[in-house]
């Protein structure tokens, strides 16, 4: 799920107006990509939003009465998005999405109790995009910037825990800690 602003032109006195996609994999056919439902909304706030993906969710995913629940949904950044489709697909806040996910790590629960919720995932490009920035306006060296970019992604693209523990291992090894004073 995405929005974005730059579809519709902005009209004089009106509140910017976004145009919400979602989008999904075909099971069959993982290269095609299929429009679920889509929204041109002029208030970004989670009410709005929420009231979109509720009419998404009793229309759409709700198939004899029974609703079919995402395993996972990728978005960027926006705390809007992110906390309209926590309210929506599992009736909760951040606070307990955030302890809900440590707990997944720490491996606290059972197959069942893992499918029945779902899974909010940051798309791989705004996290580096965002990444990136942040690095620009801490005033990092454009080389050192690549570096440490090449660095974030090869944790990010991590498939556990684990791995991404063992590859920043690595990494301090090859580098030395530089909290160590010699």
């Amino acid at each position: 799920m995405d929005a974005t602003g730059s579809l519709v032109r902005k009209f004089t006195g009106q509140k910017r107006s976004l145009l919400y996609c979602i989008v999904f994999k075909d099971v069959d056919d993982l290269s095609q990509i299929i429009p679920l439902a889509s929204a041109i909304l002029c208030d970004h706030s989670v009410p709005s939003i929420a009231y979109f993906l509720n009419i998404v969710r009793k229309s759409i995913v709700t198939i004899a009465d029974k609703f079919i629940r995402p395993s996972f949904i990728v978005i960027d950044f926006s705390p809007a998005i992110l906390n309209a489709l926590l309210q929506t697909f599992n009736n909760e806040g951040i606070n307990l999405h955030l302890k809900r996910c440590w707990n997944v790590l720490l491996k606290t629960y059972s197959s069942e109790e893992l499918f029945a919720v779902t899974y909010i995932r940051f798309c791989c490009a705004h996290v580096m995009k965002a990444f990136s920035r942040s690095l620009k306006a801490a005033e990092v060296k454009k080389d050192t910037r690549k570096q440490i970019m090449h660095l974030f992604a090869f944790i990010l693209l991590s498939m556990t825990l684990d791995q991404a523990m063992q590859l920043l291992n690595a990494v301090i090894r090859i580098f030395d800690d530089p909290y160590i004073v010699r």
